[in-house]
């Protein structure tokens, strides 16, 4: 049972192999080692099998001496060839597919790295709209505290800033109309 099985084994293990999607040159290589398999099988072991049944020892022992040892020889060079194959297809795969990751790493940083500096630069320009105008306020509220009440309030923009200033303007147009009633 066990000289039936091992081989039954590898034919389903190579029929599963063929299933896969391969380059022509694992076809090629795959198809050679099949066929020097069925030939191993059929000119090697299937011949000494027949003759180990028959009880002929010494036919069995010229038969693995003269025919089975080389076309063992000749499918494991088949096999080697097969294997190596794979292993340069791999190959192949694997650095294109580092190369496929190297690009995406790159792109991905330097997209990070354009993007931070858009933040960065976008937090500027809102930290200084911000603060300019509060800075030309502060400036007037010091003129208004030192006394200073006749200089014109530039009031731009309707948001707070521009709110804050008009009101500014108010106060100090009545700051200037009770002081010129004292």
């Amino acid at each position: 049972k066990m000289m039936y099985a091992e081989p039954q084994a590898l034919h389903a293990l190579l029929d599963k192999l063929g299933q896969i999607a391969l380059n022509e040159q694992e076809k090629t290589l795959l198809a050679e080692f099949g066929q020097m398999r069925e030939r191993y099988s059929k000119e090697g072991t299937g011949l000494a099998r027949e003759l180990l049944k028959r009880g002929k020892y010494q036919e069995t022992n010229e038969l693995l001496l003269q025919k089975i040892n080389p076309l063992y020889a000749e499918m494991q060079q088949k096999g080697n060839a097969l294997i190596a194959g794979f292993a340069s297809s791999a190959e192949q795969t694997h650095a294109a597919a580092m190369q496929r990751y190297r690009l995406i790493r790159n792109l991905s940083i330097g997209m990070i790295g354009a993007s931070l500096l858009l933040v960065l630069l976008g937090g500027f320009f809102l930290i200084r709209s911000i603060l300019q105008p509060l800075r030309k306020t502060i400036s007037y509220f010091e003129r208004i505290a030192e006394g200073n009440l006749t200089d014109e309030i530039d009031i731009q923009g309707r948001d707070e800033t521009g709110l804050l200033m008009c009101n500014l303007a108010n106060m100090q147009c009545a700051l200037r109309a009770m002081l010129d009633e004292i």
